[in-house]
């Protein structure tokens, strides 16, 4: 598994261990999202936007970030782990769902619409 894989984890194990990688868990959740589209029917499928799969495979990218990885001990005691204080830790951002709603925002470029529209 390659440094960027094993740095950010996405799930822990039952025993509280980092599990499963961001990167991985996007992969898969992608994948699940294009099984599950393509197996509705043609009417249904067509009210989906362009690139749910993709959009469905992004949705915890907010999880790469250290207030929301150091949420697990033993990840902070990982060797390949960025160097960092308690303080920095505590500060971070831990809400990774508001994290990839940003991100994602920011990217498309729909965060000025989506504040107008409320």
């Amino acid at each position: 598994m390659n440094q960027f894989k094993s740095e950010f984890w996405a799930k822990t194990t039952k025993d509280g261990l980092p599990g499963i990688s961001v990167l991985d868990h996007c992969v898969n959740v992608g994948c699940v999202a294009e099984q599950l589209i393509a197996g509705l029917t043609p009417r249904v499928r067509a009210l989906l936007p362009q690139g749910a799969a993709t959009l469905a495979a992004v949705h915890d990218v907010g999880k790469i970030t250290l207030g929301f990885q150091a949420k697990c001990p033993q990840w902070i005691q990982n060797a390949v782990t960025p160097a960092f204080s308690p303080g920095d830790a505590a500060l971070s951002v831990s809400d990774h769902a508001f994290v990839s709603q940003v991100f994602l925002q920011r990217i498309l470029g729909s965060g000025s619409r989506r504040r107008r529209q409320r």
